[in-house]
């Protein structure tokens, strides 16, 4: 029986790091394909949004009394969505961190504000955790939007 090669620590080290950077890469190109779309839809065809989620996702939003809500169907993501009435914002990403995990899943942590008509501007801080699904897809497994009114100041009015 052929002895398997000897593969040195050091080998083993530079493929495990090579993966990692590999997965890392992924998560990065994916993550901001993901935000890109989502955000676009978001301000231009709202409707269009809950395609990205499917029954059991999770969207967690801020709710009146100070606390959060969070639903997990369809129809109640689609409504929560739809509340937002974001068409009539505009959001700047003020950045955009994308982590690879097991299994495939990506957590995206995307902060920045939504400027309203009335010149007003919202800090926000949104995660997604999202999976791959079949065809190369993915879908948002998980959903959660805070709101930071400590740091809201009027905004220029753009020309």
């Amino acid at each position: 029986m052929d002895k398997p090669p000897h593969v040195s620590a050091a080998a083993i080290a530079a493929a495990r790091s090579e993966v990692a950077a590999d997965l890392r890469l992924h998560a990065h190109q994916v993550g901001n394909a993901f935000v890109q779309d989502y955000y676009a839809k978001l301000r231009h065809s709202p409707e269009q949004v809950r395609g990205f989620y499917h029954e059991g996702s999770r969207l967690t939003r801020p709710n009146a009394g100070g606390g959060v809500d969070t639903v997990t169907t369809l129809e109640d993501i689609n409504r929560k969505i739809m509340a937002m009435d974001a068409a009539t914002r505009t959001t700047v990403r003020e950045r955009v961190s994308c982590f690879g995990g097991a299994n495939g899943v990506i957590l995206i942590m995307v902060i920045g504000s939504h400027d309203a008509p009335n010149n007003s501007r919202t800090r926000f801080n949104q995660t997604f955790v999202i999976g791959p699904r079949e065809g190369g897809r993915y879908s948002v497994l998980d959903d959660t939007l805070s709101y930071d009114f400590r740091d809201n100041a009027p905004t220029l009015r753009r020309l």
